[in-house]
């Protein structure tokens, strides 16, 4: 399927994203400073609002209007932002950018588990911005890394972690569900529709 995925990015849009972005993890990472445990309090909060941009982005993706659109792809990308900036504590900062030191501390299935959101977020984001065309192999993709993200994230907040974290997972858990039945009443309320056209024609014509 030829032709541009990547939406057009406006002034507005970019602002109403990267603003209050760059004040939420601003001042995550400075309170942070307040505490005695400064970078592991850093890696909870830039979860924080990477889960909270992730929110919007998987809510954007239920509905095929704003799946590929510029607002979807600016807060996925920006999840991702602070997502690497957790990465960053939890990787580079705790485990020394030691591969043996993470498994050693997280454990073979989070460290992969780990490991592999990394990558596939990262390609997914790079060819977000990047491909020129829209195969359908590509679109699977998009739709498997916001999955394997969703997943993750309730996972790790919901069932792992505790306090403002389960929070926001339980949040996000919502908002995206809610999408998900918004969509389901649409389709059902389109087709009933349609079939209710149907017969109305039919009637006419005998």
């Amino acid at each position: 399927m030829p032709g541009m995925i990547r939406p057009t990015i406006s002034q507005t849009a970019v602002t109403a994203t990267f603003v209050p972005f760059a004040l939420l993890l601003s001042v995550a990472l400075l309170a942070a400073e307040q505490t005695e445990t400064l970078d592991h309090t850093r890696l909870m909060v830039s979860t924080w609002v990477s889960l909270g941009f992730a929110t919007v982005a998987l809510s954007l993706f239920v509905f095929p209007r704003t799946r590929a659109g510029q607002y979807e792809l600016l807060t996925w990308t920006l999840s991702f932002a602070a997502y690497l900036v957790h990465f960053y504590y939890a990787f580079g900062v705790k485990y020394g950018f030691s591969i043996a030191r993470t498994y050693a501390g997280q454990g073979a299935v989070i460290a992969s588990s780990n490991f592999a959101l990394t990558a596939l977020w990262t390609f997914d984001v790079a060819a977000s911005w990047l491909a020129r065309s829209a195969p359908r192999w590509l679109a699977i993709e998009r739709a498997v890394a916001r999955i394997y993200v969703f997943a993750v994230f309730i996972m790790s907040a919901v069932i792992i972690f505790g306090g403002f974290v389960r929070v926001l997972g339980i949040a996000m858990i919502a908002a995206v569900a809610s999408c998900i039945a918004v969509r389901i009443f649409a389709v059902l309320a389109r087709r009933a529709h349609g079939t209710q056209t149907d017969s109305v024609a039919t009637d006419a014509v005998t």
